[in-house]
């Protein structure tokens, strides 16, 4: 399971635990492993997936940083310096 700068690790949902759907295509099934990495390496943020013509085309993660949260960090020394603000 990937993990990024401290993500929680997110227990598998319970729908996860079944077999994958037989009818999806290896397309399908490689879009859908890479959001659900985004997903579990997020703590805030938001996962978008853009279609064009019923096709992925692409994946969008905006990651967002609380500011308590931020302080926090730092103060623990586990903040990178946050360049350009």
């Amino acid at each position: 399971m990937l993990q990024e700068r401290g993500a929680p690790k997110i227990p598998a949902l319970p729908h996860e635990k079944m077999k994958e759907d037989p009818g999806l295509t290896e397309e399908e099934r490689a879009w859908l492993s890479i959001v659900r990495r985004q997903v579990r390496s997020l703590r805030y943020g938001v996962v978008q997936i853009v279609v064009h013509n019923a096709q992925v085309v692409q994946i969008e993660r905006t990651e967002k940083l609380r500011l308590d949260e931020a302080l926090r960090l730092e103060n623990e020394g586990s903040l990178r310096s946050m360049e350009g603000i």
